[in-house]
């Protein structure tokens, strides 16, 4: 690896970028995990990014862009109905399939769930990351 480059070129005394994003440690996971085993306790449960979701959520953000988001979706909107700490977060943010990985999906999942078609969710294909590797 070459942190030198890093450490050199930025230095350490930069600020955060986005303050208050960190690593979950497991007890803080667990925890959430609890509450939707309660609801989901067998299956594909999707507890990992129903955590994301929550995260996004609370940060205020109005989509949830994801590569399973077209499966996910369902599961979140049952988790929203039963537990009323969730009941807002299928109903205030939208789910978001980015375009270029939609394409790997069935045509369904591309139309109802594609991107480009939600107000607001601006042109971004959300595959930089994809685009510059």
């Amino acid at each position: 690896m070459k942190l030198y480059r890093w450490l050199s070129a930025q230095g350490c005394g930069l600020s955060d970028l986005f303050p208050g994003v960190k690593f979950v440690g497991d007890t803080e996971f667990e925890l959430h995990a609890e509450k939707i085993n309660k609801v989901k306790p067998k299956g594909e449960t999707y507890r990992h990014l129903h955590y994301l979701h929550d995260f996004a959520y609370r940060s205020g953000c109005k989509f949830l862009c994801y590569d399973v988001v077209w499966k996910y979706w369902s599961f979140a909107a049952d988790i929203s109905e039963e537990l009323e700490e969730f009941k807002c977060h299928t109903k205030n943010m939208q789910p978001f399939l980015s375009r270029w990985h939609g394409k790997t999906h069935a045509w369904y999942g591309q139309i109802l769930f594609s991107g480009h078609w939600l107000k607001g969710a601006c042109l971004t294909t959300d595959e930089t990351t994809e685009q510059t590797n």
